[in-house]
């Protein structure tokens, strides 16, 4: 629990009292140290107090706090005129409504076991009158305000008149200290020094110069060395000395925590993250598991020789479930997970990162990308160093102003490369950002508005701009500092679009559950990148512990509060949480392996299967010779090259390939991991995974709506038939026609959907799909409808005829303009069920705006068929004898490898009569035996 602590050292410090009758311009500073007392300096620099550490042991602390000078700017408020004080990145303290004063905050440790106590000398202060405020009151503390549109017109001005009444100079204490918790073994306190006392009642200013604290560590005992501290700590706390060093990049304890369905997909990660050096253990979450039913599993790790340094969640939050957090508006966090002393805590332990899959396919495109970037063989090392910065054109003098000081700071004196596009002062556009992604950037970083699904504003970003980037090879680090684009609960949000796109799209993104704040995303964006090249750090860092950090200097900076923790709890990492984050490229070295990519084929039981293999080059980038060595495995991967010696710049080709053996396995997902070993050095060691997936859906059910399928509707304007592109009051008009052929089927085909009216209902009739897994609804869609504030639009889906789960639902304005594909998993509704009825639902609707509403068309249920019976051998034409008839079809089969392009419709793999999972010459003396014999 924290506490804070007054405790005061009495010392009468001479008070000079100065009257400066110069009123204050827009933007002054005030220098302290000026020749003959405090003077305004229009000309000079705003300088942040200074902290000294004066001496630090296991038994004390000593910090000398000494403020140049104070900035007093002018703020136009409609309640009236009134003066902001402060330095640059200053931290303020108050009540909203009361003066906002600034103040000094730093963090530190006090051993285990140790009580505090607290002295300070605050020294000689000034006193001046507010004749140098301009006789302007000095402006309150403000609630934060959210990054939506019209926000800050709407603020209600926040003004205490009897916090302005109060005759005493306030703060009344110089210093406090609070007791925060536990951070990873460490026990973490707050230091506030108050260098500025106001008393609005007699108009007065005092200023302390320089103040002294005094902390005394009494009793305790030396910090418990077994648990690494959480990296980072050791740059921030006033007393590094007392902190251990924390383990270096690769090392440390890696938990995976996987859903049942990616426990075997995710292995080949598991052990690539063990041969980084981490020491990785992967347990397997029940189906069903509660978020409190995991966390006791972790916990249970904590304390003993496992303890987890680093979390990864294999699932998105149907599977793994996400914790709904205690700061300010409740944010869905992970953060829990990573807490480890008692429920009220929030301070971060573990570095925590989650891999947010609904399906096997977004799991292997989040591998594939981390797994490139892991392994730093880049085609292009050079957009390492490239960077691109998004910023509103609402508030853009703080989204810009944001992005300029990360640019000036780090970006140019650092040799990075820029993009500055800015919707306000360069006119940024969406084409831009394609550009920039697709020629390859690493910081990809937003200022602005953003929706669950986009970027809203600045450039406008959507997820279909993402999934139609090509930037392949050249993955981002994504930050979003807006609303709502981490809402990670949701079927899929914008961030997690990011990293779930294949080939494209980012290898990590970082965005908030919740409403952000802009001076709140001012200070955590300036606190990434101050931790990211923190030129104090050895080693390169962790993308986990780095956002663990970012988050401990934002606390140190704005304190402990219910907004501080929002943030804790609001800003998840969609990713691996020990992601390196390249600070610089350096120079490759030993193996290079290339392409990236991994083998990924895929087809029905018993083939063919595409594509049956991919190549690699390897490649000797140092200037000595090195030995290697490519292993794998399964029986159905086949290697073109097992090993050899490489001269300098000397290359070669290892085919990865499928091999017979694939041909008899039955519907399931199999994967293999091929390793590529540097045997001399092990520089450039690297993996390929290879993964086949039999059985894969195929269209099972189409309505191309050229005759009418007889659906049920329960009332208003759902109609089958020819749209006539009427409608479009507001959004776009209704189409001429349907995407293939000219029926579609409609709400209301000749114009808008009506005001004020019920949920309508269009149902399919009842789908068998109790032979099919992996189902999905296909469909082209014309839409449009008003914001769900409004107006609505629904797809539900029912097993059973009477209760339907909401599928989709319209988040958002659509007005389509266009025939648009939309695609929804039905798997968890639909799988191994004789009566799937569909229903697409129009309403309800307000009594103002009106949209075009539904047009539908193509309407495709897909599955995954049961694994077929086994092939007959040496039956060529499927009719059950094996007969003279077949053998003309047998000889054609010899001349289809792997069975790629066979035309027939019986299985080419029915000319497999040895059994080896191939059709070669091997089985003509087979097939020969088999004439005149009749299938099982």
């Amino acid at each position: 629990m924290s506490r804070t602590l007054f405790l005061r050292r009495t010392c009468a410090p001479l008070v000079a009292a100065v009257v400066l009758v110069v009123a204050a311009p827009a933007a002054t500073w005030l220098d302290l140290s000026a020749a003959g007392g405090p003077a305004i300096d229009p000309l000079g620099t705003p300088a942040a107090p200074d902290v000294a550490v004066l001496t630090s042991d296991h038994q004390a602390l000593s910090v000398a706090v000494m403020t140049p000078g104070l900035t007093v700017d002018l703020a136009g408020r409609s309640a009236g005129d009134f003066v902001a004080l402060g330095w640059p990145d200053a931290s303020l303290a108050g009540e909203v409504g009361a003066p906002a004063l600034p103040v000094v905050r730093r963090l530190f440790v006090v051993p285990p076991g140790a009580s505090l106590s607290l002295n300070y000398d605050s020294g000689p202060a000034i006193q001046l009158d507010t004749a140098t405020l301009g006789s302007k009151l000095v402006l309150p503390v403000q609630p934060p305000i959210e990054k939506l549109p019209g926000a800050i017109e709407r603020a209600v001005f926040r003004f205490d008149p009897l916090a302005y009444g109060i005759d005493a100079d306030l703060p009344l204490e110089r210093v406090a200290v609070e007791e925060l918790g536990i951070v990873r073994g460490q026990r973490v306190f707050l230091l506030e020094v108050r260098p500025v006392a106001y008393n609005a009642a007699a108009g007065t200013l005092t200023l302390y110069p320089r103040i002294a604290v005094d902390l005394d560590f009494v009793g305790g005992r030396e910090a418990d060395t077994s648990l690494s501290p959480l990296p980072g700590l050791r740059r921030i706390v006033l007393n590094p000395d007392q902190v251990p060093v924390a383990s270096d990049r690769g090392s440390g304890n890696y938990l995976i925590v996987t859903a049942p369905a990616y426990a075997t997909q995710i292995a080949p990660f598991a052990a690539f993250k063990q041969s980084q050096g981490y020491t990785v253990s992967t347990w397997t979450a029940p189906t069903g598991a509660t978020n409190t039913a995991i966390k006791t599993y972790i916990q249970g790790l904590w304390n003993t020789p496992a303890a987890p340094d680093y979390i990864l969640l294999v699932g998105d939050t149907d599977t793994i479930p996400s914790w709904t957090g205690g700061g300010e508006g409740s944010p869905q966090t992970d953060l829990q997970y990573a807490c480890m002393n008692g429920s009220a805590d929030w301070f971060p332990d573990i570095a925590i990162g989650r891999f947010p899959a609904r399906t096997a396919a977004q799991l292997d495109a989040m591998l594939a990308k981390t797994l490139y970037y892991e392994e730093a063989n880049f085609a292009d090392p050079d957009y390492l160093m490239r960077s691109v910065w998004m910023a509103s054109n609402d508030n853009y003098t703080v989204s810009e102003g944001t992005h300029n000081w990360c640019i000036n700071t780090y970006m140019i004196p650092l040799g990075y490369s820029y993009d500055k596009l800015y919707c306000h002062t360069y006119n940024a556009t969406t084409q831009q950002v394609r550009n920039a992604f697709n020629n390859g950037r690493f910081f990809g970083i937003y200022s602005g508005h953003g929706s669950n699904t986009s970027w809203a504003d600045g450039p406008v970003f959507t997820q279909s701009d993402v999934n139609g980037l090509t930037n392949a090879n050249m993955y981002p680090m994504v930050c979003s500092f807006a609303c709502v684009t981490g809402s990670f609960t949701d079927v899929e949000c914008f961030m997690e679009t990011w990293v779930r796109a294949p080939g494209k799209g980012a290898v990590t993104a970082w965005g908030s559950s919740v409403n952000s704040y802009w001076t709140e995303d001012d200070v955590l964006q300036k606190r990434l990148f101050d931790v990211i090249f923190d030129d104090q750090d050895p080693v390169p860092s962790d993308l986990g512990p780095i956002y663990n950090e970012t988050k401990m200097r934002y606390l140190a900076q704005m304190g402990n509060n219910s907004t501080t923790r929002r943030y804790f709890e609001m800003y998840n990492l969609m990713g691996d949480p020990a992601l390196w984050v390249v600070e610089s490229p350096v120079a490759p070295t030993g193996l290079r392996v290339t392409p990236g990519t991994s083998l990924t084929s895929t087809g029905q039981a018993y083939g063919p299967f595409y594509p049956t293999s991919m190549t690699y080059t390897l490649e000797n980038q140092g200037d000595t010779a090195f030995d290697y060595a490519v292993t794998k495995t399964a029986s159905w991967v086949l290697l073109s090259n097992t090993g050899g010696t490489l001269q300098p710049a000397e290359t070669t080709t290892v085919t990865v390939s499928l091999g017979p053996a694939a041909n008899v396995l039955g519907n399931g997902t199999y994967t293999d991991t091929v390793q590529f070993i540097n045997l001399t050095t092990g520089q450039g060691n690297a993996t390929r995974t290879v993964t086949l997936k039999i059985g894969v859906p195929v269209p099972i059910y189409a309505w191309n709506m050229d005759t009418n399928p007889g659906w049920t509707i329960s009332g208003g304007l759902w109609a089958w038939g020819t749209p006539t592109g009427g409608g479009g009051a507001y959004g776009c008009k209704d189409p001429n026609s349907g995407y293939t052929g000219t029926k579609v089927y409609g709400y209301n085909l000749n114009g808008d959907y009506t005001n004020s009216m019920p949920e309508y209902h269009l149902t399919t009739t009842p789908i068998d799909c109790s032979m099919l897994t992996g189902v999905k609804l296909k469909f082209w869609r014309w839409l449009g409808v008003e914001s769900p504030t409004y107006d609505h639009a629904y797809v539900r889906a029912s097993n059973n005829g009477s209760t339907y789960t909401t599928i989709w639902s319209n988040d958002a304005q659509i007005a389509d303009g266009a025939w648009v594909p939309v695609e929804y998993d039905l798997s968890a509704i639909a799988d191994g069920k004789p009566s799937l009825t569909v229903r697409w639902t129009m309403g309800t609707t307000d009594s103002s705006w009106t949209f075009c509403g539904w047009n539908i068309d193509d309407v495709e249920i897909w599955g995954i068929p049961p694994t077929p019976p086994a092939p007959c051998a040496g039956d060529m034409d499927c009719d059950g004898l094996v007969t003279f008839d077949d053998i003309d079809l047998f000889v054609a089969a010899l001349g289809y490898p792997n069975g790629l392009g066979w035309p027939s419709v019986c299985t080419w793999l029915h000319g497999d009569c040895n059994g080896d999972g191939d059709v070669t010459f091997d089985d003509i003396d087979p097939f020969v035996a088999q004439i005149g014999s009749t299938c099982p």
